[in-house]
């Protein structure tokens, strides 16, 4: 708790008269899951045939902004109840923090559940016209893909990831610089911890990306460090008739020697459907880490674990085809379908979401995640090892989620 304590002093050290402006919130969430597996997956090998468990959050919200310093802090508690707790928490440990300040606790852990807080935010910005300063835990995306994100190499979003509305914060230093044309300078500094808790620079992560806008057309370029990794990307988006297309291109330079590319490229239209608006888009993905093959867990190369178990990369194949979208039904219900396909085997993962506005505060979600392929495939599941008939697959997985906001 003392740690809770120093940080929000030292941010209202820092933010001084922004707290007489003052902005509070608060989101409250409660998330059904259900699980169901197939004979021969490892995790119907831990919790049978099917779990299910309960997801709860409480986000508390403060910002404030006076002049050219503003501020930002959300605290969040999470609590999760599973009569298959401690079976699923076997198979599927949790992700450590590599943050530098830690500002997770954990209240309670038992048999049947858990519950912890932190802080999920907590930066303190200087901002003029022309430049912005920011320093704390905060998120940042950059990247243009729409299903997988090769060139967000801060925290990205899972594909699969049911709640998008936060991306767990990191400690960095963030500037830009801004020009009279549109044009900015964006850098970062993401220090890191190993697994032994000591901070690293083989761990950490430094980037610098310029954007130019060319007429219809902008252009970025990023140069970065990236868990010791030299990265160079690439990437741009613009009109194509009543369409947008972008692409991103990834080169990254590991210890090993050689470049492997990764890269996005996708293209994006909107139109009416009788009188309801519709959104949709089709995205090519190549991880240049992933494989072509079939081959079981532990004969996946290196580097695409060490990049999976970090939560940079989410997909163990090469080539993925993408086409999802959104249909707003009607003014209070939205539909948002997507497909995606690993090229190289045929497998796919088939998502959908449908969001209801209950009211101008409320939402009800309810989503499905269906994956289909044969054995050996990647969503079919891959072999944990070339001898056993044991099978890494996800699962058919369906959400039922309340949204609060206050």
């Amino acid at each position: 708790m003392v740690r809770y304590i120093l940080t929000l002093s030292f941010v209202a050290f820092l933010a001084g008269p922004a707290y007489a402006d003052a902005d509070f919130g608060a989101e409250l969430k409660i998330q059904q899951q259900g699980l169901l597996t197939r004979a021969g997956d490892a995790l119907e090998q831990a919790i049978g045939s099917s779990a299910a468990f309960t997801m709860s959050s409480l986000r508390l919200k403060a910002s404030g902004k006076t002049q050219s310093w503003s501020y930002d802090l959300h605290y969040l508690l999470q609590g999760e109840y599973s009569s298959d707790f401690s079976e699923l928490a076997s198979v599927r440990p949790p992700t450590p923090d590599a943050n530098p300040l830690n500002l997770q606790t954990e209240i309670s852990r038992g048999r049947y559940g858990s519950l912890d807080h932190r802080l999920d935010r907590a930066s303190i910005t200087y901002s003029t016209p022309r430049t912005v300063i920011r320093l704390g835990r905060q998120a940042l995306t950059w990247g243009r893909g729409q299903v997988f994100q090769p060139l967000d190499l801060f925290n990205p979003f899972s594909p699969d990831a049911q709640d998008r509305s936060y991306k767990p914060g990191a400690d960095m230093a963030y500037a830009q610089y801004l020009f009279d044309n549109g044009a900015d300078i964006q850098a970062i500094v993401v220090p890191r911890r190993e697994a032994d808790g000591d901070l690293s620079a083989d761990a950490s992560s430094a980037a610098i990306k310029g954007l130019w806008p060319m007429g219809n057309v902008e252009l970025e370029a990023v140069v970065a460090s990236d868990y010791g990794d030299p990265v160079f990307a690439l990437g741009s988006a613009g009109p194509l008739g009543n369409a947008l297309w972008k692409f991103d291109v990834v080169s990254t330079y590991p210890e090993d020697g050689g470049a492997v590319v990764s890269a996005i490229a996708s293209l994006h239209k909107s139109w009416n459907w009788g009188a309801k608006p519709v959104s949709a888009y089709v995205e090519y993905y190549r991880n240049g880490f992933g494989v072509t093959d079939r081959r079981p867990v532990d004969s996946l190369p290196v580097d695409l674990t060490d990049r999976i178990a970090r939560g940079q990369i989410f997909a163990t194949g090469r080539d993925y085809l993408n086409i999802g979208g959104t249909v707003n039904w009607t003014p209070l219900l939205q539909i948002t379908p997507v497909a995606i396909m690993n090229m190289n085997d045929r497998s796919v993962l088939a998502l959908i979401t449908a969001q209801y506005n209950l009211s101008n505060t409320t939402n009800l979600v309810l989503s499905a995640q269906l994956p289909f392929g044969s054995r050996g495939s990647e969503y079919g599941g891959r072999r944990t090892t070339a001898a056993a008939n044991e099978f890494e697959r996800t699962p058919y997985t369906f959400h039922v989620r309340f949204e609060r906001y206050f």
